[in-house]
């Protein structure tokens, strides 16, 4: 069960965002993004402990101020290409070492996920508190339907037709960031989502909004403006 667990929420912001130049901190609704995701981990009745890595001091004080647990993070965990497992490995090590604080699970909330709920992260670890005995990580997904193909040699070629028909929209999925969970035994050995890994289904569009261009920046400030969250 998760009620006698030690649940570490890890926020990884690095500072090296391409798209949107400091999109971590960007003002979005008048607040920095990253405050989004840490007030929803503040709401969560779970969590014992949320803390923001970050390679980029900014963030980090920021981060701070508003209530979050923050770890440095080195550089050469904070490339384009750098893994996410060792990221969480780092801040697990960081928190045990420096703190004595070991988790139970880890709970990986990324920080462009303005519109998350605090409700929809204690249904997560709810549902993972149910079958963790079985399984070995939870990944959040949302349904999507329409047409997928390829493209090879300038030549589209169409690889499925996903809910053409009504009853087929909710056949196929997509990961959509909204809020993973880990147990440390398989971080901490490199085995990051380890064998069994259990579906968490995200139906709310507004809650999987990921914003990594400005597009997605514009949506997601509609729907904050208009609480259609």
């Amino acid at each position: 069960m998760y009620k006698n667990k030690k649940i570490l929420a890890i926020i990884p912001a690095r500072g090296g965002s391409k798209g949107i130049p400091n999109k971590n901190i960007i003002d979005v609704q008048g607040r920095p993004l990253i405050s989004y995701s840490i007030a929803s981990a503040q709401k969560s009745k779970y969590l014992d402990k949320i803390a923001v890595s970050s390679d980029n001091q900014e963030i980090l004080g920021i981060s701070l101020k508003y209530g979050a647990k923050t770890i440095k993070r080195p550089s050469e965990l904070s490339q384009d290409n750098s893994g996410m497992a060792g990221v969480i490995k780092h801040a697990l090590e960081n928190l045990r070492d420096q703190e004595g604080f070991l988790a139970d699970w880890a709970v990986l909330l990324q920080p462009t996920s303005p519109l998350r709920k605090a409700a929809t992260i204690n249904s997560a670890i709810e549902c993972f508190g149910n079958v963790c005995d079985n399984y070995d990580s939870l990944i959040p997904l949302k349904a999507i339907g329409g047409k997928i193909g390829k493209i090879e040699n300038q030549e589209y070629t169409s690889i499925q037709e996903i809910g053409r028909q009504r009853q087929e929209i909710n056949s196929f999925y997509q990961e959509c960031g909204v809020v993973y969970i880990f147990k440390p035994e398989f971080i901490l050995n490199n085995m990051f989502y380890g064998k069994k890994i259990f579906p968490f289904i995200i139906n709310d569009f507004a809650e999987t909004i990921d914003v990594d261009t400005y597009n997605d920046l514009k949506l997601a400030e509609y729907y904050l403006k208009f609480n259609f969250s």
